[in-house]
């Protein structure tokens, strides 16, 4: 049995290329998910992951009351700089110091 290689591109290969090359537009973020509260780790995650496709990051209120105030502002700071990044703005200059 004779395997091909040609559908293996050389070098780096990214996600968006494949999509990109299967006719998948580009699409603007246009989600907007809602922060329960979950700890600023799991939410930098989120960011990280899927920033690009967020237009806000919705914070719970009552989070914002009970919740440890160094934490929710980590979780203010990490959302600016991942709109940011994603908008090509420059990034907050703050630090999230409560």
């Amino acid at each position: 049995m004779h395997v091909t290689t040609d559908a293996v591109p050389s070098g780096n290969v990214h996600t968006a290329d494949y999509l990109k090359r299967i006719g998948v537009p580009e699409i603007p973020p246009s989600t907007s998910p809602f922060d329960p509260g979950y700890d600023p780790a799991t939410l930098e995650s989120h960011l990280e992951q899927s920033g690009h496709l967020m237009s806000i990051l919705k914070i719970s209120m009552a989070c914002w009351m009970v919740a440890n105030e160094s934490a929710t502002r980590r979780k203010i700071w990490k959302s600016s700089l991942s709109s940011a990044r994603n908008m090509g703005a420059p990034s907050p200059r703050t630090p999230w110091r409560a």
